[in-house]
């Protein structure tokens, strides 16, 4: 699976951090950040 995560502001920084961490752990799940 291949998920596009785009974070904005500081408020979602932290959560993005979080959720990226977590679907690092998950095999064969690609993430790709993007931010302003």
């Amino acid at each position: 699976m291949k998920l596009i995560v785009g974070m904005t502001g500081a408020t979602g920084a932290p959560l993005g951090v979080a959720l990226l961490q977590a679907l690092r752990e998950m095999p064969n799940v690609e993430t790709h950040l993007t931010k302003p």
